[in-house]
């Protein structure tokens, strides 16, 4: 079945980009994403190049103290990102997921971490039995982080998401699953 992108799709997938673009310079410690991945669903393979914004945002001191107790670093950041989709048809997909992030607290140069994180999609993706174009972004990250000379977080990471609606706005729900490679600097 072919995909559909409505020009309003475009137009509001563009809108929120200009708009993060335009934010993310202004925030302290904030930096690019990229993602590459890879789904399959019913013998269609698909391809996931994408750029997203990392937003760290302030967890207060109670969640500080609960991450020194278990000798972690937690942070929260808020993760915005579109992303082409290519397979055997091309569409856009956007989302917007807030992430908890812990990582072991110790002065290593490479850290492991970890990211959990549930937030909303867009998908303009059609024929896939998704049930809905806004869907539920599942996903879960586990990576390597450094500090580079100038003072910048780099990560490499390994991103497994779950897209879903979860049976509330369709009976149609057999969810998408994408594995990514994140590069992210910040």
């Amino acid at each position: 079945m072919p995909v559909c992108v409505s020009v309003r799709s475009r137009a509001a997938v563009g809108a929120a980009l200009v708009l993060c673009l335009a934010v993310a310079p202004r925030v302290a410690n904030a930096g690019p994403v990229l993602l590459v991945g890879f789904a399959e669903k019913n013998g269609t393979q698909l391809w996931l190049p994408g750029i997203g914004w990392r937003f760290p945002v302030a967890l207060g001191e109670r969640a500080e103290r609960v991450g020194q107790s278990w000798r972690l670093s937690p942070r929260l950041l808020i993760e915005p990102s579109v992303a082409a989709i290519a397979g055997d048809a091309s569409s856009i997909e956007a989302q917007l997921v807030p992430m908890l992030e812990l990582r072991p607290r110790n002065e290593r140069s490479w850290q492991p971490y970890g990211a959990l994180g549930v937030g909303l999609a867009y998908t303009a993706v059609h024929g896939l039995r998704l049930g809905s174009e806004l869907l539920f972004s599942d996903q879960v990250e586990a990576g390597i982080v450094t500090s580079t000379s100038s003072g910048h977080r780099l990560s490499l990471a390994y991103r497994f998401r779950h897209l879903s609606h979860a049976g509330l706005w369709a009976r149609t729900n057999s969810g998408l699953n994408a594995h990514f490679l994140v590069l992210s600097l910040e």
